[in-house]
C-alpha cells in the first residue's frame, strides 16, 4: 500500500501533463461538435417561401417604430452623451448613428425593397 501511494503523486502530475497537451485539440473538438450540433437543425428553417419578408416586416412594423426602438434610440442617445463626456468620441458618433437609424429604419427599407408590410412599403 505504501507504494502505491508513493507513486499517485506522479499519476496526478502524468495526467496533468497529458491534459496540457491535449486540451487545446480536444476543446478545439468539442466546441466544433456543438457548433455542428447547434448549425444542423436552423441551416434548413430558411426554405420557406418569404421569410426575409416576414422577419423585416416584423422588425419594421413591430419592434424598431415601437416602444423598442424608442427605448433603444433613448439609451443610445444617453450613452453617446456619456462617451462623449468622457472623451470617447468615436463610441458617441457609432451610439448617435444607433439613434437615428431607428428612427429613419422604416424609411431605409421602404427605399431598398418592395415590403407588402405597413411602414416599409412604397
Amino acid at each position: 500500500m505504501a507504494r502505491e501511494s508513493g507513486n499517485a503523486p506522479h499519476l496526478w502530475y502524468r495526467a496533468a501533463a497529458l491534459l496540457k497537451q491535449v486540451h487545446g485539440p480536444a476543446l478545439f473538438l468539442v466546441g466544433l461538435t456543438l457548433l455542428h450540433a447547434a448549425t444542423t437543425g436552423s441551416a434548413y428553417a430558411a426554405e420557406g417561401s418569404g421569410i426575409f419578408e416576414d422577419a423585416a416586416c416584423t422588425l419594421l412594423d413591430d419592434v424598431l417604430t415601437k416602444d423598442f426602438g424608442a427605448t433603444l434610440s433613448a439609451i443610445a442617445g444617453l450613452l453617446a452623451i456619456m462617451a462623449s463626456v468622457v472623451g470617447s468620441f468615436k463610441a458617441a458618433w457609432a451610439l448617435v448613428f444607433v439613434t437615428v437609424g431607428t428612427f429613419i429604419f422604416p424609411n431605409i427599407v421602404g427605399e431598398m425593397f418592395t415590403l407588402g408590410c405597413g411602414g416599409g412599403g412604397p
